[in-house]
């Protein structure tokens, strides 16, 4: 469990600056975005407080679910959050996979060699898109999570790079994810390898926080809102997608997931975005809207 005691430089009071210094203070929010592994889950298990700070959020406007899981279909993932005490309509679930697809599907020739899992091809077979086991073939490489890679998957990869010139997709950046016993490696430490052999970066990074996701995102809560919030764990990505969205978008860094209150980034040139609250968790939330509300400050 994290610290509750602040200090000087304790991240939060920095955010609390920040709110002070901005021009224009968001009073009320009429819609939140919540992330998913590390803010509302922790594997099998629930972050104490979830269930409530959701409730919370719906009092307020529409709420959507973003995940850079890039294997679960959207209505996967709402039966996850279903069995963690969170009601969600797939509808309202955005995930790295799905917005992968779209992306591919939109812009990218087929066909789609993927250095990655089942769920994913998946994904793109539910957009229509055709996917090879021949990598000389390829007219895209997927790259994403893969936790049974192995030395002839970057072979293979490799090879659809070397007979012709294909794009280069992957699903998210995240280097490492939660797992039952701790953090495990995640699709961006594919991507890296795939990125490595293949002597190229990707050409698009497809999950949070890019501007695709943020587009699905909007698209799952019904319409552009007014004021949104963006609640996560990561500042690369989760911060990130917020803080690409534009001025009427604010975020919230909770500590219960990859990143700890050491961490939390100042805003410096080389950092990623600063947020613009830090939490200890989202059972924190509920306090967060009702200050927010009110007009008074989060402390």
């Amino acid at each position: 469990m994290v610290s509750s005691e602040r200090g000087p430089c304790d991240p939060r009071e920095r955010a609390v600056e920040a709110d002070r210094a901005r021009s224009v203070r968001v009073s009320r929010y009429d819609a939140v975005v919540f992330d998913v592994d590390g803010t509302l889950v922790w594997g099998e298990s629930t972050v104490e407080g979830a269930a409530e700070a959701v409730a919370a959020a719906r009092e307020r406007g529409p709420v959507a679910f973003v995940s850079n899981n890039p294997t679960a279909a959207p209505a996967e993932y709402a039966d996850r959050l279903s069995r963690a005490g969170i009601d969600a309509e797939p509808s309202a679930v955005v995930t790295a996979g799905s917005v992968t697809a779209r992306v591919v599907a939109d812009g990218h020739p087929e066909p789609v060699y993927v250095v990655g899992e089942a769920g994913l091809v998946a994904r793109l077979h539910d957009r229509g898109v055709r996917t090879t086991e021949t990598p000389a073939a390829a007219g895209t490489v997927v790259a994403s999570i893969d936790r049974s890679l192995e030395y002839g998957d970057l072979a293979a990869a490799l090879r659809a790079f070397e007979a012709g010139d294909p794009a280069f997709v992957g699903t998210d950046p995240d280097p490492v994810i939660p797992g039952e016993d701790g953090l495990v490696p995640g699709s961006g430490a594919v991507v890296d390898a795939v990125a490595s052999v293949a002597g190229r970066r990707p050409d698009a990074m497809a999950g949070k926080p890019s501007r695709a996701a943020w587009a699905a995102t909007v698209a799952a809560l019904g319409g552009e809102p007014t004021r949104t919030l963006v609640v996560g764990d990561r500042p690369g990505t989760d911060v990130a997608l917020g803080a690409r969205a534009g001025p009427d978008v604010e975020t919230a860094l909770v500590l219960s997931g990859v990143t700890d209150a050491g961490d939390v980034p100042e805003g410096g040139p080389d950092d990623p975005p600063a947020p613009d609250h830090v939490v200890d968790s989202v059972a924190e939330l509920p306090a967060l809207l009702a200050d927010e509300a009110d007009g008074s400050p989060d402390l």
